[in-house]
C-alpha cells in the first residue's frame, strides 16, 4: 500500500464526516487552508448571518479564517479575545 499513514489518515477522515453528517452536520473538507477560505466565502451569504462568534481556536486564526471571516462585509463578529466580552 504506498502512503499508509496519508491512507489511514483519509479513511479516517471520511468516517468522522459520515458520523458527524449521520448527525445533521453539514460537512466540508478543505486541502488547504486557502480552501477553507474559499467554503467559508461561499457559505457565508447562504446562512443570513448578521453576526458570528467562536471559540478560541488557534487553527482557526494560524489558518487565516479568523481574519477572513472578519474582514466579511456587513458580518459583526463577536471577538473572544476582545476585552469587555463577556465570557
Amino acid at each position: 500500500m504506498e502512503k499508509p499513514i496519508e491512507n489511514f489518515w483519509s479513511l479516517r477522515l471520511a468516517n468522522v464526516k459520515e458520523a458527524l453528517e449521520a448527525n445533521n452536520f453539514e460537512v466540508h473538507i478543505a486541502e488547504n487552508a486557502d480552501a477553507a477560505k474559499k467554503i467559508v466565502r461561499e457559505i457565508i451569504p447562504g446562512t443570513g448571518a448578521k453576526s458570528v462568534s467562536w471559540g478560541g481556536s488557534v487553527t482557526y486564526v494560524e489558518t487565516g479564517l479568523y481574519q477572513e471571516v472578519k474582514d466579511y462585509p456587513g458580518l459583526e463578529i463577536l471577538d473572544t479575545y476582545e476585552k469587555g466580552v463577556s465570557p
